[in-house]
């Protein structure tokens, strides 16, 4: 299940303890940035790894003013794998610059997942990608565009937009992402739950209308894994579309959960 969380320190208390510590790591070494991606050599004097002294608790409609030396960007990261207590915050760092189909996001809200704590803990499937460190946790968020790559051409500064991919990093102040992962959305829905119906609801969406024949009205509708986070909300989209009836698989100690 998926919390909406506004604030990345809820991880801290939320995220499951290592179940191995020893597991080894597989991570490339980090890329320092450079002044084409947006960093500057005096970025040393505020390393991103040292927790700077916050302002206070985050609130999500405070419209944050920006810095005039450009450095009103923080984050929440780690430099190795771990339990909870890794994680480091840092301010005070330079807002990052969009590369070319890039768009750079100011963030309302971002999510805190249990994916996010298996990567933490470098449990991750072998045949995705390995986990970077150092990492920014948060696959998904909701913010506001506040810079375009020269290339980009759908979004402009002040769209809403939601962004999801494995390695985002919404866990931040501002994310700079690629414009093939974010969607613009309406500025009324809560921030919160909107970053945290994105990495379920939006692929049972794709799989429902358009990895295939689009189900309509009175089609049944079978859907695999109907407990995982995924699969029930494919449930609730294929009624919502009007199926005639859903037909949900489920471990056998999960059934009855499912039909409560």
């Amino acid at each position: 299940a998926r919390h909406p969380r506004t604030a990345a320190a809820e991880q801290l208390q939320r995220a499951p303890r290592d179940p191995s510590p020893d597991k080894a790591q597989r991570d490339p070494p980090p890329r320092e940035p450079s002044a084409a991606d947006g960093g500057a050599a005096d970025d040393a004097s505020v390393p991103v790894a040292e927790a700077v002294p916050s302002s206070g608790p985050f609130d999500p409609s405070r419209r944050w003013e920006s810095r005039p030396d450009g450095r009103d960007h923080a984050v929440v990261r780690y430099d190795s794998f771990g339990p909870p207590t890794i994680m480091k915050h840092a301010g005070g760092l330079r807002v990052p610059r969009p590369a070319s189909h890039e768009i750079v996001v100011r963030v309302e809200a971002s999510s805190v997942s249990m994916e996010d704590c298996y990567k933490r803990r470098n449990i991750w499937p072998i045949w995705k990608d390995p986990v970077p460190v150092p990492n920014i946790p948060g696959g998904d968020c909701v913010g506001h565009v506040v810079s375009v790559g020269h290339a980009v051409r759908y979004f402009k500064p002040g769209d809403r937009v939601a962004c999801l991919h494995p390695f985002l990093g919404g866990n931040a102040r501002h994310v700079a992402v690629e414009e093939a992962h974010a969607i613009k959305v309406r500025d009324g829905p809560d921030a919160a739950i909107l970053s945290s119906l994105l990495s379920a609801w939006v692929p049972a969406h794709q799989a429902l209308h358009r990895c295939g024949p689009p189900i309509f009205r009175g089609d049944r509708v079978a859907v695999v894994g109907g407990m995982t986070p995924c699969g029930s909300a494919a449930v609730t989209l294929a009624l919502l579309a009007g199926a005639a009836a859903v037909y949900a698989a489920a471990l056998p100690d999960e059934r009855a959960a499912f039909a409560a």
